[in-house]
């Protein structure tokens, strides 16, 4: 499978509805499974707790129209932006070139 397919199977994976929409539900339920041994380590309240605090970074940050749901496209364009080597490199040869200045 491409990167593409599997991006596509866990944004489908994970829309229960089938509406090709991810609603706060939907993405809690994606954090807690891909966040699922690291959240063990808290008392269940308090994972509810940073599992909604989480949700709701996601949904202010990428539902760029802010209507509530992650679209497939909000989705990629989430996982581009945050996951995309070249931004990784730009960052890495910003705090390179800012290095040699000092």
């Amino acid at each position: 499978m491409s990167v593409e397919e599997l991006e596509f199977y866990y944004f489908t994976l994970h829309d229960f509805d089938k509406n090709m929409f991810l609603d706060g539900l939907e993405i809690m339920t994606a954090l807690e499974e891909s966040l699922e041994e690291p959240l063990a380590a808290f008392p269940t309240e308090d994972m509810m707790t940073l599992l909604m605090e989480m949700t709701d970074e996601v949904l202010e940050k990428d539902d760029v129209d802010k209507d509530g749901y992650l679209s497939y496209y909000e989705y990629m364009h989430s996982q581009n932006r945050t996951a995309s080597p070249t931004t990784i490199l730009d960052k890495t040869a910003k705090e390179k070139a800012s290095k040699q200045k000092t």
